[in-house]
């Protein structure tokens, strides 16, 4: 899409992350499967690796990023409950939205991020005192 380079591999760092980190839980339940997996990229057995901890995941995740994770979380189910409400798919396309929170600064950090993951045209920010969306309006379905 239209991501810069720096967006891209932030998106690939954080992937990673995730993926190491769900084979590492998955590992007691699928062993065979999640270390060949492992192997792919990484040496020795999984099951030599580490138990992911809290502290591991939140490394690197200063408050102020911490705090854009939860807006992030809020208003990405804010779009999914919209959406569900009008019985639509998680993919359907959406015209527009209008998302208030009270710190529409923040929000226009991953404004291009919310508008991938929620298939949104037009996003529009709002002042309020939450999060919410205020406003979804619907593509028309193809027949």
């Amino acid at each position: 899409g239209d991501f810069s380079a720096e967006e891209q591999a932030s998106a690939i760092i954080a992937l990673r992350k995730a993926l190491l980190t769900l084979l590492r839980l998955f590992a007691p339940f699928l062993p065979f499967a999640t270390d060949e997996v492992w192997s792919w990229w990484q040496s020795g057995s999984i099951h030599r690796s580490s138990w992911p901890t809290r502290e591991e995941l939140a490394k690197n995740l200063d408050a102020a990023n911490q705090d854009l994770l939860m807006l992030a979380e809020q208003a990405l189910f804010g779009i999914r409950k919209a959406k569900s409400d009008a019985k639509a798919s998680m993919r359907a396309e959406v015209t527009r939205a209008v998302l208030t929170c009270p710190d529409t600064a923040r929000l226009e950090v991953i404004a291009k991020d919310l508008t991938a993951a929620g298939h949104i045209a037009e996003l529009q920010l709002s002042q309020a005192e939450e999060v919410s969306v205020r406003e979804l309006v619907l593509a028309p379905q193809a027949e």
